[in-house]
């Protein structure tokens, strides 16, 4: 759900909680601070930004067949 450490520090190129929350700031991505003191990043919105489509419910059409005009 949340990167990992080592996936943080690759993304930002920052190592200290402090450049980093000043890295996702700047470019917008929102984070949150753990109670262990580490930046929490969800995994998502990372691969939203870059454009990848994440594996989650088929979309389907509609089931229009199910609004019969009752009469």
């Amino acid at each position: 759900m949340f990167l990992a450490h080592e996936d943080l520090v690759t993304l930002t190129g920052r190592k200290t909680r402090p450049s980093q929350c000043r890295w996702l700031d700047h470019e917008g991505i929102p984070y949150m601070v753990a109670a262990t003191g580490r930046v929490q990043v969800l995994r998502a919105v990372v691969e939203q930004r870059l454009g990848i489509k994440s594996a989650g419910a088929p979309v389907t059409e509609p089931r229009w067949d199910i609004f019969e005009r009752v009469s």
